[in-house]
């Protein structure tokens, strides 16, 4: 469904995913008209994965992140 200049717009994410050296967050993004009902325009994802700055190699996830993605 298009989204259109004056729409309500609601933006939802989470995680959807932690593997060991990536995880995922889905997104989902809904809008509204006027009084109309809110209707779901668009769902995605993105993957991110965790990489060591000096040589561009995968690492784990960090126990911190970890645990701010999952809540565990």
């Amino acid at each position: 469904a298009p989204v259109r200049w004056r729409d309500a717009v609601r933006v939802g994410a989470e995680c959807t995913r932690v593997g060991s050296t990536s995880f995922t967050i889905g997104f989902t993004v809904s809008a509204r008209t006027g009084t109309a009902d809110e209707r779901v325009a668009v769902r995605g994802h993105n993957v991110y994965v965790v990489v060591s700055t000096e040589d561009w190699a995968k690492r784990p996830v960090p126990d911190a992140l970890r645990h701010a993605l999952v809540g565990r």
